[in-house]
């Protein structure tokens, strides 16, 4: 069962995939047409969003750059000027 749930997990970050929300124009990131992490970041890091051996994505939020695991949840939080990190 814990294999599964391993398993599971690593297969939602890299199917993850960057989305522009029709209403918001902000940015989140979709599992097929679920949202996993709501649309409320201005822009992202194309380099640095989730893929194979990444684990999380730099965003922007509030003007200010972060970087945000799989569900959401700051490994940084946005207060960099600058997407550099």
């Amino acid at each position: 069962m814990t294999l599964c749930l391993l398993a599971f997990a690593i297969a939602s970050v890299s199917a993850q995939k960057a989305e522009r929300s029709v209403k918001t124009g902000k940015w989140g990131f979709m599992v097929g047409s679920t949202w996993v992490v709501q649309p409320i970041y201005e822009n992202y890091d194309q380099q640095n969003a989730f893929g194979p051996g990444r684990k999380f994505a730099v965003v922007q939020y509030q003007g200010k750059w972060g970087a945000i695991d799989a569900t959401g949840k700051y490994y940084t939080k946005p207060v960099f000027e600058t997407k550099a990190m």
